[in-house]
């Protein structure tokens, strides 16, 4: 008779059984080894997050569809009303999130 098979996965905290990927950290480990080091971040937040804001303009431009649209970065809002939905989601009563924080 051959041995049980081994499980391949940890168990997170939450009891989820998480895959590993690749011998990569996930992501809460990620965060805590970067806390323990107290080395700096890949990226500057002054570079973060305009890429991150054009990454997130493209996926509502395709969610939108096959249609030009204009992004004022003043105001923070498109010239189509469907994007602008898109920008900031209709929160469930209890987990809104303020205007300003």
């Amino acid at each position: 008779m051959g041995a049980a098979p081994r499980a391949t996965g940890r168990i997170a905290r939450s009891g989820a059984l998480r895959r590993p990927r690749s011998g990569r950290p996930t992501p809460d480990r990620a965060g805590r080894k970067l806390l323990r080091s107290r080395r700096q971040p890949n990226a500057a937040v002054a570079i973060a997050h305009p890429t991150n804001t054009v990454m997130h303009l493209g996926n509502i431009a395709h969610r939108v569809g096959n249609v030009a649209l204009n992004y004022d970065a003043a105001t923070g809002r498109f010239d189509h009303p469907k994007a602008n939905a898109l920008i900031k989601p209709e929160y469930r009563k209890g987990y809104e999130i303020p205007e300003t924080v």
